[in-house]
Parts: C-alpha cells; sequence; structure tokens
C-alpha cells in the first residue's frame, strides 16, 4: 500500500505518429520531437520525478519534453548556473509542465561540490525542507541521479532516504558511468549505487555503457542519452498507466505499490504490440528491451506485469502473451497481472514489464546481441515508439529457441 496520499485531478493528452525506427540518420529531429502521453485518465499530482545532480537534472528535463501527464518536475543541484539554465530550458515551452528548482547551497556557495560527496550529502540534509516541499504529496517519486558526479553520488542517496522517510515511494534510477571514465568516477559510482540500493524502494541501475551497443556511430551523444533515459519514461508512463485506465482485470496503483515497497533491485520496460495476437508480439518486444537486461527476470522474487488494449483486444492472445512470461520465471516467482482498457491503442496492445527482488543491481556492462532462448535481438528491427514510449518488431519477429 502506498505511503502517502496524493491529490488527484484530471489531466490532457497529447498525441503524435512519430516512429523511431532504428538509428535512422532522422532519429535526433523525431527524438528532439517528444510528445506527451498517449494516456487520457492520468491523475494529477501523484507522481513526481526528481533529477539530482547535473546527469539527474538533464534526465529529468529529456524526461519532461516527452512526459506523461500527471508528472510534476523537480530539478535539485549544488551548481545555481545548472539550475539556472534549466529553469530557461523549462521557460521555453509554456505547454509542458513546469520545473521546480532547489540549490543546494548550504557549504557550496551554489558552486557545486568539486567532486566531493560528502559536502554534496551535507548540502542535501540542510535542504530537506525545500525538497520536501517541492515534491509535495506525490505518491510515487522517480528519483534519478548521476552516480559518478560529486552532487549526483552524494545527494541522490540522501534525498532518496529523506523522501522515503516521509513516506513517498521512492524509485530510485542510479545513473553509472561509461566503462571509460576514470578509476575513481567508477568507483564513486559503485559506493554511490550500494548507498542508493538502501534507502530507495526499488532501484534500477542504469549504465551508460549499454549505449556502446546499440546504434550506429553516427548518433549523437543528446540522441542516445535520450534513448537511455527511456527506462525512466517508460517507468514513469507505465505507473501513469496504472493509475490511469480502466480495465477489465482491474491493476492499480495501490497493488503497485505493494511490490514497489521494499521491490529492492528492479528491470522494467513497455513493449507495443501490432497486428496479429499483438499482445504476445508485445510482450516479446518488452523482453527484448536493450534498455534494461530483461533475462534477469528469471530470478525476480514478484513481476506486475499489465497488458492494456483497446475493445477487440483478444482473451487467447492475454492469456499466450502471460504464457510466454511465466514460461522464463522461476517457480516461486509471484505475478501479478490486470489487463487494462485503453482505447486510444487502436487494435494494438501494450506490455508493461517491472521485476523486482532481483539478487543485485541490474546492469549491462557489455553490448546485448541476443536473448538467450528467446528471440535473436537484431537492433535495426527494435524499434521505439516515441508516442507509446515502448519497443516493437518490424518486420515480424523470428523464433530461435
Amino acid at each position: 500500500m502506498l505511503r502517502s496520499s496524493g491529490v488527484s485531478g484530471p489531466a490532457g493528452s497529447r498525441a503524435s505518429d512519430q516512429v523511431f525506427a532504428g538509428w535512422a540518420p532522422a532519429a535526433e529531429s523525431a527524438i528532439r520531437a517528444l510528445s506527451g502521453s498517449p494516456f487520457p485518465y492520468a491523475h494529477a499530482g501523484r507522481f513526481a520525478a526528481v533529477g539530482v545532480g547535473g546527469a539527474g537534472v538533464g534526465a529529468v528535463l529529456r524526461l519532461r519534453d516527452a512526459a506523461p501527464e500527471g508528472l510534476c518536475f523537480i530539478a535539485v543541484d549544488s551548481s545555481a548556473q545548472v539550475l539556472q539554465q534549466a529553469r530557461g530550458r523549462a521557460a521555453g515551452d509554456d505547454s509542458l509542465p513546469p520545473l521546480s528548482t532547489v540549490l543546494l547551497g548550504v557549504g557550496t556557495g551554489g558552486l557545486g561540490t568539486g567532486g566531493d560527496t560528502e559536502l554534496a550529502a551535507a548540502a542535501a540534509r540542510e535542504a530537506a525542507s525545500a525538497i520536501l516541499r517541492a515534491v509535495g504529496s506525490a505518491e510515487v517519486v522517480l528519483l534519478a541521479g548521476g552516480l559518478a558526479g560529486g552532487t549526483g553520488g552524494g545527494a541522490t542517496p540522501q534525498v532518496a532516504r529523506l523522501l522515503r522517510d516521509a513516506g513517498h515511494v521512492v524509485i530510485g534510477f542510479g545513473i553509472m558511468p561509461f566503462g571509460f571514465e576514470s578509476a575513481p568516477r567508477q568507483r564513486r559510482a559503485e559506493l554511490a549505487l550500494g548507498q542508493l540500493r538502501a534507502a530507495c524502494d526499488t532501484t534500477l541501475a542504469l549504465d551508460n555503457d549499454r549505449l556502446l551497443g546499440l546504434g550506429e556511430t553516427d548518433v549523437t551523444l543528446d540522441v542516445a542519452l535520450r534513448v537511455a533515459d527511456d527506462v525512466i519514461r517508460q517507468t514513469a508512463s507505465g505507473l501513469v498507466a496504472l493509475a490511469a485506465c480502466e480495465g477489465w482485470l482491474r491493476l492499480d496503483l495501490p497493488t503497485a505499490g505493494e511490490l514497489l515497497v521494499g521491490g529492492g533491485d528492479a528491470c522494467l520496460a513497455l513493449g507495443l504490440g501490432r497486428g496479429p495476437q499483438p499482445a504476445g508480439r508485445a510482450m516479446r518486444a518488452a523482453l527484448a528491451s536493450p534498455l534494461t537486461d530483461m533475462r534477469s527476470l528469471r530470478q525476480a522474487r514478484a513481476v506486475l506485469v499489465q497488458v492494456a488494449g483497446d475493445a477487440a483486444l483478444g482473451l487467447h492472445d492475454v492469456a499466450d502473451a502471460v504464457d510466454i512470461l511465466q514460461a522464463l520465471l522461476p517457480a516461486n516467482c509471484q505475478v501479478t497481472a490486470g489487463v487494462a482498457l485503453d482505447p486510444t491503442l487502436g487494435g494494438a496492445a501494450q506490455v508493461m514489464l517491472l521485476g523486482v527482488g532481483l539478487p543485485g543491481p541490474v546492469r549491462l556492462r557489455q553490448p546485448q546481441r541476443k536473448t538467450a532462448g528467446l528471440l535473436q535481438l537484431l537492433p535495426k528491427r527494435l524499434h521505439l515508439d516515441l508516442e507509446r514510449g515502448a519497443y516493437s518488431f518490424d518486420p515480424p519477429l523470428r523464433q530461435v529457441g
């Protein structure tokens, strides 16, 4: 059960027909035109996205560009210049939700921490009341921080502990450095990840190294980071869908909260299916997501799955999709499934998978080309649908085992 009560209210929706097909040269312009949530029933005020440090603030700003309705956005940093730039960027588009900022100024003078994680942690503790005011009554907080930096590595675990102690459900996203970065940054990130795991309800480790195995060499860093941040966007989209969609087998936010509270390490993905048996196709696409290692589901304590579709969604298709998942899971894994009505899907189906209670940080250090025993992944055949924030296969899947 969620630990705090939120304020509910209606929110609008935006639509887009843009699709990111592989890593085409046009990807950058498509990603810069990311649209908002396809869910028309989102409840405002129940979710907050908080970015800590330079990488975390950047992730939240990119999420805001394509956010589901119903989120509030907060940037937390020890650099007044970074926050000023963030406010300037946010002010450039009045159609998007506002951005709140919190300066960790005590001891830093608003000039940053110079890589000093202890200074960042102390500054975060001093700014506790400002952070809590910014988050408000949100029930679930998506907290992102770059753990190799001084502010992100030191303040992100402190902010997580503060919010969790205040009754919020905290899902932490620890952004890990590239393997080619310095050894001190690697050690700092590993230490901070351990602290973040201890402070959050549920934690996902996001490895920048996975970007090296996903695309062509001419992809810009900005586009690559937007694709990497899509794990955060998919989490936001999926949770908003739980709170927003009506359904035949109702899987609501409090049910999800029971899994998230004390969920430990986690993996999450969204899949989109079109054509015959769209739910089965969506399940396979979710299991093949390149942004987190979905093979770790084989060791999950519990899995939350929601299949969404319009009124034409087939019973046997849904059952077959869940069977595909069940075949990968251990016998003692708790599977919580729901079927939601989303008329905006128009004949397609979407699957959200959230696995919790994994044995350790979900890391993807080396580029992955296969999901053993299920699918062979050809990255340019796995498409990111920008409207839904979900992956799909086109052309159809090829089974390999």
